[in-house]
């Protein structure tokens, strides 16, 4: 009867051995919070003018900035804290621009 055990080539030392793949690191979802508090922020500044949309978006742009500032101290990671810093300016800007075309246009109603 033959012999069926397995033996190694003479050359395997010499093929290269693939390295183990990292692991991937996992992103939350509190991750995009500053992105969008910053983009809902400059909408509601870029759409004043429809009162209703602008003081939607900037409640929404405030919301993520401050949940955003919550989740992401500066110590830990200055970038996400900064455009959540941005996008709370931006939502209050928003807010107020659309709270005076609102309240300069209400005689008109």
């Amino acid at each position: 009867m033959p012999d069926t055990t397995f033996r190694r080539p003479a050359y395997a030392d010499r093929i290269p051995q693939r390295a183990a793949c990292p692991e991937r690191p996992r992103r939350s979802i509190t991750s995009l919070l500053p992105a969008c508090a910053m983009a809902a922020g400059t909408l509601s500044v870029a759409t004043f003018w429809m009162t209703g949309l602008g003081i939607v978006l900037g409640i929404s742009g405030l919301a993520a900035g401050i949940t955003g500032v919550i989740r992401h101290r500066a110590e830990d990671d200055e970038s996400a804290s900064l455009w959540s810093l941005l996008g709370i300016l931006a939502a209050n800007l928003g807010l107020t621009t659309s709270a005076v075309a609102m309240v300069a246009g209400l005689p008109s109603i």
